[in-house]
């Protein structure tokens, strides 16, 4: 992996402590198998270290369009 300047490592481990539960119970939620879960979500935070955490793509909402 490539190395982050400090203060980027220092927002991505904040990223992780904060979302970690999250993306393992709604992996968990969708896969119904722990060890899957978090295989998953670990992949979900290399790939977020890999691309990035200033990426700034937007999707259109979910849902009706009023």
């Amino acid at each position: 992996m490539v190395d982050l300047p400090r203060e980027l490592s220092d927002s991505f481990d904040q990223v992780v402590r904060k979302r970690e539960a999250q993306v393992l119970r709604t992996a968990y939620r969708i896969l119904y198998n722990w060890p899957d879960a978090e295989d998953v979500a670990q992949e979900v935070f290399l790939r977020l270290h890999r691309h990035g955490l200033n990426r700034t793509t937007s999707y259109p909402p979910r849902g009706r369009q009023p």
